[in-house]
């Protein structure tokens, strides 16, 4: 599942909502001059050149008309971003975990299979399922092709959106979907694991052997295609994600945590990091670990380990991959986690992150674009500044952190 942040412009939203989709241009500098009849022309050309059957073409994608409100959504961005605890609270929730046990053991027999194969422990894969499609539940509604084909005609991402076009044809074209049910996300996302064209291009799997990879209908299939994904990415067989884990150094130095810093678990040992129980970390595993601390120094903390890191090549979000490793705990009776979110906490507004990363700029902490996404760039400035400011230098905006940045400014 790919997640897309673009700047969100309220006025079209309203006159889209008022007067519909169907003729609306959404103009800004990506809109493309060569209307979208001519732009098909060239295309078709261009993916015929590229194995691309001419019979699929005309079946398929000349008669298809352009879907303006897929460029809204590509435009849009969210005003607020959720905290971590809002997202980790809607992302666990009971029914999803009583939901992930249930598919855990109705389908043990298929995904033992699998995990032998592939070297993927199954409640990893009932994880990913439940977070990409609440179980095969949203796969999404949108035309494929015709979402594809409009943001291709766009100028944003147009290489990018071309290629998934042309592989999403062919993925017709090898018989895998038929191409009039091709449904998914308004981003080219589809199926129970979500996958782009590109993705289902590299890893999908025919796991029932029929000659299909069908990832709406064969769990076979599905559950394949998500081991081979996590197994050719680097996930290493028998190991877990990773823990949560307790500080007890006074005088910890924030700045080491985030995915930058790796070290054994014997060097976090001597700098105060302990199980969650208080007991010893077990010093003899070998891999390197990161200290994530997703809610800031007062906040939950993570050791994770490598494979929490292919977890980010399927989304790299830590949210997400810390969702999928709580969850995948959960499943085979773990204790979850513990800590209880804040209630009632108030998210931090785009325009607030813009306004830190101006004051950072200012500084000469931060050298990158003014856009309200707070990124490994925009949390490393902030360390920076906290540092500089006597504050935990955790690179975590809390509401406490910008009331203090907007009170010195």
């Amino acid at each position: 599942m790919l997640k897309y942040k673009f700047i969100f412009n309220i006025t079209l939203c309203l006159i889209f909502s008022c007067f519909g989709f169907a003729n609306a241009q959404y103009k800004d500098n990506f809109s493309n001059p060569i209307s979208f009849e001519q732009w098909k022309k060239d295309f078709g050309k261009m993916a015929e050149s590229k194995g691309v059957k001419k019979t699929i073409l005309n079946k398929y994608f000349y008669k298809i008309e352009r879907l303006p409100k897929v460029i809204v959504y590509d435009r849009r961005q969210p005003e607020f971003s959720r905290t971590f605890g809002q997202y980790i609270t809607s992302a666990l929730s009971e029914t999803r975990r009583s939901r992930a046990k249930q598919m855990y053991k109705k389908h043990k027999f298929e995904l033992d299979k699998i995990a032998s194969k592939y070297g993927v422990q199954p409640r990893f894969i009932v994880a990913f399922w439940g977070l990409e499609t609440n179980f095969g539940r949203h796969t999404g509604k949108m035309d494929i092709i015709r979402s594809l084909a409009t943001l291709s005609h766009d100028l944003r991402r147009s290489e990018f959106f071309s290629n998934e076009l042309i592989l999403a044809l062919k993925i017709i074209q090898y018989g895998h979907v038929d191409g009039n049910q091709f449904y998914g996300s308004w981003a080219g996302a589809f199926g129970q694991t979500q996958f782009m064209p590109s993705t289902f291009t590299a890893y999908a799997v025919d796991g029932d052997g029929d000659g299909v990879k069908d990832l709406w209908g064969s769990f076979d299939d599905i559950f394949s295609s998500s081991a081979n994904f996590l197994n050719k990415v680097g996930w290493k067989k028998g190991e877990t994600w990773g823990r949560q884990v307790k500080i007890i150094d006074d005088d910890f130095d924030w700045s080491v945590t985030g995915h930058k810093t790796l070290k054994t678990l014997k060097q976090w040992s001597k700098l105060g990091v302990v199980k969650y129980d208080g007991s010893k970390l077990d010093t003899s595993f070998n891999g390197k670990a990161s200290l994530i601390i997703p809610a800031g120094a007062k906040g939950p903390k993570f050791l994770v380990y490598n494979n929490f890191r292919r977890i980010l090549n399927w989304n790299n979000s830590d949210f997400y991959a810390l969702a999928v490793g709580l969850l995948s705990d959960d499943i085979i009776g773990g204790n979850g986690m513990n800590w209880v979110p804040p209630k009632n906490e108030k998210s931090i507004s785009r325009n607030d992150y813009k306004f830190v990363q101006k004051v950072l700029k200012s500084y000469g902490y931060y050298n990158s674009k003014i856009d309200g996404v707070f990124a490994s760039g925009s949390k490393h400035s902030l360390k920076l500044y906290q540092k500089k400011h006597n504050l935990p230098a955790d690179g975590h905006l809390s509401n406490e952190v910008l009331k203090y940045i907007k009170d010195n400014k």
